[in-house]
């Protein structure tokens, strides 16, 4: 392992992947879900599973969440600054792409708590099906009150792609 900064960094595949170490006997094996082009998403088959996320493009047009940072006592979504998208995960690792501006005021504050929001849902909590659990969270009285919001966005079809650039 490399020192670099205040983080260590490994020198593996997967070293860009936020997640909790576990036990080899925590760690399960893993089921392959079809997904709707026939390609196949491996999820971690038991609660004890090892779920991880990373710096990655996420397609806004495909299946994702977008976080935001704000208040929800002062302002509403359309007033909330853009924070990161999160795509579906592939072998356990959920894809999240950053998209604030680094010029932002108070840049580093929404990234701390973005990360922090991403860490308690996506690995901490330990649930069997994270992206489930994301997508019930987004209509909870935690996520109103929260300085960061999430929301859920459906796959766009062809018909709406085509709408939305009229």
């Amino acid at each position: 392992m490399k020192r670099t900064g205040k983080r260590l960094r490994r020198s593996t595949a997967r070293k860009n992947v936020h997640t909790k170490r576990r036990s080899p006997k925590q760690q399960l094996s893993v089921t392959k879900t079809p997904t709707k082009q026939g390609a196949s998403l491996e999820r971690p088959r038991s609660r004890l599973a090892e779920w991880a996320w990373c710096k990655r493009r996420v397609d806004p047009l495909k299946d994702h969440f977008e976080l935001r940072y704000g208040s929800a006592e002062d302002f509403g979504w359309d007033d909330w600054i853009p924070v990161a998208r999160v795509g579906r995960p592939i072998d356990g690792v959920f894809g999240v792409d950053f998209i604030i501006n680094r010029k932002t005021p108070n840049y580093r504050v929404m990234m701390d708590k973005t990360k922090k929001e991403l860490d308690f849902y996506l690995v901490e909590l330990r649930e069997r099906d994270p992206w489930v659990y994301a997508k019930y969270h987004c209509g909870t009285t935690a996520n109103v009150y929260s300085s960061i919001h999430w929301s859920f966005f459906s796959e766009k079809t062809d018909c709406q792609s085509e709408k939305r650039q009229r």
